[in-house]
């Protein structure tokens, strides 16, 4: 330790406190890995038998939080769209080039400590949901189709590109789709304005 080096607090507790919770376990946990064995050998010279069961159970919780904590809040999320329910298969971090296009119509990917792409199915075969971390809370990313008013995946909303900037990809809120039947019907308006028009202009 270096000269004039303050030494680290003690860490403390009581058996009531190991029991308050993942966060008071997280807590303790840090406590305990910024103290010395010194420290730790001091501080265990007193706990009763029933206190050091505790104090296992709480390290082996906070172990477990920061190992699987991303993985398991994502996975217990609820993957529903419009009704219809999908199981969660697989998880992985959204890439960065997807992320930089959803983020223009989805500001909430740009606060998250997370943003993942979840892999699920259901009845209507596999989708891909979005949720966003934030510490030990998950939600799910979804917009609104300007077209049928129903819920949209981002995975499912349309991205388009211009000539003059063919790198630069952007999304809109509507579906394949709606955007299927607004090109049919646009195109029956048009067949029919020109086969049966009545106006010269037409």
């Amino acid at each position: 330790k270096a000269a004039g080096t303050p030494p680290l607090p003690r860490p403390s507790f009581h058996c009531s406190d190991i029991s308050m919770g993942t966060g008071a376990s997280a807590g303790l946990a840090a406590g305990i890995a910024a103290s010395s064995d010194d420290q730790l050998s001091a501080l265990l010279k007193d706990v009763t038998p029933r206190c050091r069961a505790k104090l296992k159970e709480a390290l082996q919780m906070a172990a477990t939080l920061s190992v699987g904590d991303s993985a398991a809040t994502v996975a217990e999320l609820k993957l529903e769209i419009n009704g219809s329910t999908f199981q969660y298969i697989s998880e992985r971090p959204l890439e960065l080039e997807r992320l930089g296009i959803y983020a223009d119509v989805f500001p909430g990917c740009v606060g998250a400590d997370k943003v993942v792409a979840v892999l699920a199915e259901g009845g209507g075969g596999k989708k891909e949901f979005t949720a966003l971390v934030k510490g030990s809370a998950a939600s799910l990313v979804k917009g609104t189709c300007a077209v049928t008013l129903t819920d949209l995946l981002p995975s499912e909303a349309i991205e388009y590109t211009f000539a003059e900037a063919p790198g630069k990809w952007a999304i809109a809120q509507i579906s394949r789709q709606a955007l299927d039947i607004m090109m049919k019907s646009k195109f029956g308006m048009w067949r029919d304005m020109l086969l049966k028009g009545e106006c010269e202009a037409q």
